[in-house]
C-alpha cells in the first residue's frame, strides 16, 4: 500500500511540474529560465499547485468530488506535454550540468534528513480535527457546498495546502501517508526557494545558512515529528515568493516579477483568514516600493497574459469565500 501511495504522490508532483512549466511559459514566453534552477523549480511547483488545487476546488462546487474526477484533474495536466515548448522546458532543468560544491551537498543532505525525520503519519490534533477531516467530509458529501454552524469549522476554513489530501484519502481510505507527503512537500518547496534565492543574491554558503535557519526553526523542526505540530509551509512559501518577487520587480523593473508577486500573494488568503493583516501589509509595501506605481500598474494590465493569470489566481482564491456565501 505504501508503495502505491509513493507512486500516486509522484504522479501528483509530476502534474504540478508540468502545469507549472506551462504556466511559467505562458507568463514569460521570452525568458525561459528563472533566477536560477532552484528558484525556477520552486516557482514552477507553486504555479502548478495554484492551477491544480484551484481546479480541484472548482470541482468541489459540483457533486463530482470523487476519486475518479479528482485524479482526472491531476492527469489532465499532462495534456500540456503535447506542446513542444512545455516538453523542452520540463526537461531543460535536468539537462543542464550541476555545479557540485559543499553547500549544495549539505543542502541536499539537510533535506534528506528532514524528510526522513519528519515523514510520520498524521496524528496531530489540528490537521486531523480541521483540515484532514474537512477533506473527508467533502469526499463523503461529494461536494464542498454543505454544512452549517453546528458542523466542523474546517468546512468553512480556507485550507489551500490541505486540498491535495483528498487525492490520497479518496483512494487509500484512512491511511494518511499521502497527506503527510503533501505536508513535507510544501516544506521542501520553501527550502528550495530559500536556498535558491539566497544563493542567487549572495552565494551558496549564504543559501545554506538561510536554509538552516528555516529548517531548524522550532515550528519547522518539530513539524510532523511532534504529534501536536503541523506547520502550514505553503503559507510560508507564498509569503516568501511574493516578498522577493516584489523586490526583484523593483530592482529589475520587471513586470513579470511584479505579476508573480501578486499571484503568489493572493494565495496567502487561500490558506488562512488570520493572515489578512500580514497580507495587506505586504501588498501595500510591495506596491509602494515600486519606483513609479502608476506606470507599473498600467504596464502590467496592458499585458493580457498577466491580466488573465492574475484574474484566474484571484478567482481561485475567491472560490473559498464564494463557497461560504453560497
Amino acid at each position: 500500500m505504501n508503495y502505491l501511495q509513493f507512486l500516486a504522490f509522484t504522479v501528483y508532483l509530476g502534474s504540478l511540474w508540468v502545469a507549472g512549466n506551462a504556466a511559467y511559459l505562458f507568463l514569460n514566453p521570452g525568458q525561459r529560465c528563472g533566477l536560477n534552477r532552484f528558484v525556477y523549480a520552486g516557482e514552477c511547483f507553486l504555479l502548478g499547485a495554484i492551477l491544480v488545487i484551484g481546479e480541484l476546488l472548482f470541482l468541489s462546487f459540483s457533486h463530482l468530488y470523487r476519486w475518479p474526477f479528482l485524479w482526472a484533474v491531476v492527469m489532465a495536466q499532462f495534456i500540456f506535454l503535447v506542446l513542444p515548448s512545455v516538453r523542452h522546458q520540463c526537461a531543460r532543468i535536468f539537462s543542464r550540468s550541476i555545479s557540485w560544491d559543499f553547500p549544495l551537498i549539505a543542502f541536499l543532505l539537510l533535506l534528506a534528513i528532514f524528510i526522513f525525520r519528519n515523514l510520520f503519519f498524521l496524528v496531530d490534533v489540528d490537521s486531523h480535527n480541521v483540515y484532514l477531516y474537512a477533506q473527508k467530509l467533502w469526499l463523503d458529501q461529494g461536494i464542498s457546498l454543505f454544512g452549517n454552524q453546528g458542523m466542523n469549522a474546517g468546512v468553512f476554513t480556507p485550507h489551500f495546502n490541505a486540498v491535495p489530501y483528498a487525492l490520497g484519502i479518496s483512494v487509500f481510505g484512512l491511511d494518511t501517508l499521502f497527506p503527510q507527503l503533501v505536508v513535507v512537500s510544501w516544506t521542501i518547496m520553501v527550502s528550495v526557494l530559500v536556498f535558491g534565492y539566497t544563493s542567487w543574491r549572495f552565494n551558496r554558503w549564504y543559501g545554506l545558512a538561510a536554509t538552516m535557519m528555516f529548517l531548524f526553526n522550532d515550528h519547522i523542526f518539530y513539524s510532523g515529528a511532534n504529534s501536536w505540530v503541523i506547520i502550514n509551509s505553503a503559507l510560508i512559501a507564498f509569503f516568501f515568493a511574493a516578498a522577493y518577487n516584489f523586490w526583484q520587480s523593483r530592482a529589475q523593473e520587471d513586470n513579470f516579477r511584479f505579476a508573480l508577486a501578486l499571484i503568489f500573494l493572493f494565495h496567502v488568503m487561500a490558506n488562512k483568514y488570520q493572515v489578512a493583516i500580514a497580507f495587506i501589509f505586504l501588498l501595500v509595501l510591495g506596491l509602494f516600493i515600486q519606483p513609479s506605481l502608476g506606470r507599473r500598474l498600467r504596464s502590467l494590465f496592458s499585458n493580457r497574459r498577466y491580466t488573465l493569470a492574475m484574474a484566474l489566481s484571484a478567482g481561485f482564491v475567491g472560490l473559498w469565500y464564494l463557497k461560504n456565501l453560497i
